[in-house]
């Protein structure tokens, strides 16, 4: 079956109130300084109910995106077709997703990425210049094995002791093996320097 995604005007959809509910794998909070750093938010999920685009799944999106002033949101219809959304006249419908824009594209090796890690308990300003330093030598050293971007990008991470956090935006290798052993990394942070609580918005160790 074909997945359809569509553009949709927040102000149509209905949240019926056994879905406005927050996903326990995530803290809001956290999730929301996260996205507000960001251009775009993760697609939801609707259906219709036959004059009405209804969300499913994925609440915490549709709240972070009022919330954030945003107008429309990004959703995957799940029980009805844009030929039948469009037949009914369904409100609310902006157009239907492009196939090329939903499909999966080769990543390309290294992209800018936006880290959000916040800690249990505040860490003691030596702790937080420890970790700061680990964070820039991690990812200072995987751009080693990419020529075109090392060395042409500053490590600038803020950690925010009221929090508490650390956040910044760095060139990320993509691979599943980076990805892997970047995981290692912040279990060895939540170890051996500050218990970690949240990564990207949703709960470590989850």
């Amino acid at each position: 079956m074909t997945i359809e995604v569509i553009d949709l005007k927040l102000a149509d959809l209905v949240v019926p109130p056994s879905v406005a509910k927050y996903d326990e794998r995530y803290v809001y909070e956290h999730l929301r300084r996260y996205h507000a750093r960001r251009k775009s938010l993760p697609s939801v999920a609707v259906t219709c109910d036959g004059g009405h685009l209804v969300l499913t799944r994925r609440y915490q999106y549709v709240a972070l995106a009022r919330e954030l002033g945003l107008t429309q949101i990004r959703a995957v219809l799940e029980g009805v077709t844009f030929r039948e959304l469009e037949q009914r006249a369904i409100p609310g419908v902006i157009g239907r997703v492009p196939d090329e824009e939903i499909e999966p594209q080769a990543l390309p090796s290294v992209e800018m990425t936006s880290h959000l890690v916040f800690f249990k308990t505040a860490p003691d300003p030596a702790t937080a210049a420890q970790i700061e330093r680990r964070f820039r030598e991690l990812f200072q050293t995987s751009l080693a094995a990419y020529p075109d971007e090392a060395g042409k990008h500053d490590f600038v991470a803020r950690v925010d002791l009221t929090g508490p956090c650390l956040e910044f935006d760095y060139p990320t290798p993509t691979s599943h093996e980076w990805q892997r052993a970047y995981l290692t990394f912040l279990i060895s942070i939540s170890t051996e320097l500050a218990p970690i609580a949240t990564v990207q918005g949703g709960r470590f160790g989850w």
